[in-house]
């Protein structure tokens, strides 16, 4: 981020709960798009709360005790669900190399820590004809198709966007896991305009408020055949389901990576 943004995340959110991070974002993140989805996070955070779920929220500094995890990123949301516990770390503007007081990679790691339980409870076998579990299907449905569609374009690097170099030298791993591809879809506008670019065709009906709001303030075309409004629509269900289930599921952390 720009030193700017980054001191001034950095003072807003500093001490901050994570319902007072969230709703901050909320309020204040510079696009529309992004205070619309702080708030479907900040809502899905608010049931897992009430079902038992302890979250943290900590901007780390040089010296402090944190997890590996963030030595090698910018922000992580680490999930101990098992014992009832997601962290969300974001290291401060002494960090230097791997700042992650943005208003992008703060919602980036929120967004991880409202849905990473339930696509992870939706992937078990147990749970695979729930309708959490077919709309966890159509997510890695879509998320193998965006890769096939990135390793296509890998035949012919130079004509590569700054987006896909990056995501091709490991700068960003948007397409690193179905949980990535979520959460740079609801963060990120170069994700959000390389989904839009790939034909995808769903059997779904996607036109739910939620992603006919998001394409508005992106100032995106009403189209439903594309990656990005499959990614949308699953995101709006992931932020919907029921939290007492996702509460008692184990995963593991999940780190933003955004170097270029």
């Amino acid at each position: 981020p720009n030193p700017t943004e980054a001191h001034a995340v950095e003072r807003a959110l500093e001490g901050k709960t994570p319902d007072q991070a969230i709703a901050h974002l909320e309020k204040n993140a510079p696009t529309p798009d992004q205070r619309l989805i702080a708030g479907r996070v900040r809502q899905q955070m608010k049931r897992l709360s009430a079902a038992g779920v302890r979250y943290e929220f900590k901007i780390a500094h040089l010296g402090m005790m944190v997890p590996a995890q963030l030595q090698g990123a910018r922000g992580i949301s680490a999930h101990r669900l098992a014992d009832g516990k997601i962290g969300v770390f974001l290291n401060g503007t002494d960090v230097v190399g791997r700042v992650g007081t943005s208003y992008e990679v703060a919602l980036h790691e929120f967004v991880h820590a409202a849905t990473q339980g339930a696509i992870r409870f939706g992937n078990q076998k147990a749970n695979a004809d729930t309708p959490l579990g077919r709309e966890v299907k159509d997510l890695y449905n879509v998320t193998n198709a965006i890769v096939k569609h990135f390793n296509e374009r890998v035949r012919n690097p130079i004509k590569f966007t700054k987006f896909e170099s990056a995501i091709y030298t490991g700068n960003a791993n948007a397409l690193q896991n179905a949980d990535e591809v979520v959460a740079w879809a609801l963060s990120n506008r170069e994700m959000q305009d390389y989904l839009d670019t790939i034909p995808y065709n769903s059997n779904q009906t996607l036109w739910g408020k939620f992603v006919e709001a998001v394409r508005t303030f992106l100032g995106l075309p009403a189209k439903a055949d594309t990656a990005l409004s499959e990614v949308l629509r699953i995101a709006d269900r992931l932020l919907s389901q029921d939290s007492v289930a996702i509460a008692t599921q184990n995963v593991q952390p999940a780190q933003a990576r955004l170097d270029f």
